[in-house]
């Protein structure tokens, strides 16, 4: 069986701040801050007050033999997003404030430490969705995706192995791509992604009895397999669907038997257990720092 990798992609968290207490942090930390893009957005469907923040890797000095002073770097340049007010809510003195970053880019330090120590350091706060990264160490074309009961589907590809797959759209929606080619890195390596709304408060997401809770689009990996058929087209249809061919373009009846025979002789799984797990455990992480018990 195909060993793959479970890992948190993006989380969206979500508080209520007093717009004085918010006012004041804007003002000090944010206004005159060069790193930071502010923008307004009146739709109902999104914050009024928007902030994009950059910054810049953990940055160490220390002295060489020489005594010259040296900087050593950990990560690299990141941004994440910062709302408050939702379009929604009627003005009061409190309004929702949400912080969106990816902990596999974003390190907890600067103004981003000083935001999560600040807002988001208890625990009711609500965890909105989060993003499950799903590595697989094989290169995407050798990878049978289907659409399965995901209604949209797009596939952008820009020839070779450069390509990106869709699935579905809001809360559940599954993105698939070369992650080797974006990491500029040799080898395979193919990135599922799955978008899950969680709403539910940190206490929740860290007991274990939590559960995840998605529909996960399976994807295949069939190379090496020797299956023997008697049924010849069924044999043509196979080997098609296991060179691309969509599987949502055949007839019912020989669509069921294809899933079925990809579903038997597939050597790659996963594993919900593993996702909860991994979510249950980041967010044990992030409490052990930031919740004030």
């Amino acid at each position: 069986m195909i060993q793959v990798e479970y890992s948190i992609d993006m989380v969206r968290l979500k508080t209520r701040v007093y717009n004085s207490i918010f006012r004041d942090f804007i003002v000090k930390n944010l206004d005159l801050n060069p790193t930071v893009t502010y923008w307004t957005n009146f739709k109902y469907s999104g914050y009024r007050h928007n902030w994009r923040i950059e910054q810049g890797p953990l940055t160490f000095e220390y002295l060489d033999d020489g005594g010259d002073v040296k900087r050593s770097y950990i990560g690299q340049d990141y941004s994440y997003w910062l709302g408050f007010h939702h379009n929604s809510e009627k003005p009061t003195e409190v309004h929702n404030l949400v912080i969106e970053f990816n902990p596999n880019k974003c390190l907890p330090h600067g103004l981003l430490d000083l935001i999560l120590k600040t807002f988001f350091n208890t625990l009711s706060i609500e965890v909105v969705s989060v993003d499950v990264a799903i590595d697989i160490p094989i290169n995407i074309n050798r990878l049978i995706i289907d659409k399965y009961r995901k209604h949209t589907y797009k596939l952008f590809d820009n020839g070779g192995d450069d390509k990106t797959h869709y699935l579905g759209k809001g809360d559940g929606r599954i993105k698939i791509y070369n992650k080797a080619r974006e990491l500029g890195i040799d080898g395979d390596l193919t990135r599922y992604e799955i978008s899950k709304d969680i709403r539910l408060p940190i206490a929740s997401v860290i007991e274990d009895g939590y559960e995840f809770e998605a529909e996960l689009v399976p994807v295949s990996c069939l190379e090496g397999k020797n299956i023997e058929f008697e049924d010849k087209t069924l044999s043509a249809l196979f080997w098609a669907v296991v060179e691309g061919y969509p599987v949502s373009e055949l007839s019912r009846v020989y669509k069921d038997k294809i899933r079925k025979l990809i579903k038997d002789y597939t050597e790659l799984e996963f594993d919900k257990k593993k996702i909860s797990h991994t979510i249950r455990t980041w967010f044990q992480g992030y409490t052990e720092i930031y919740i004030k018990c």
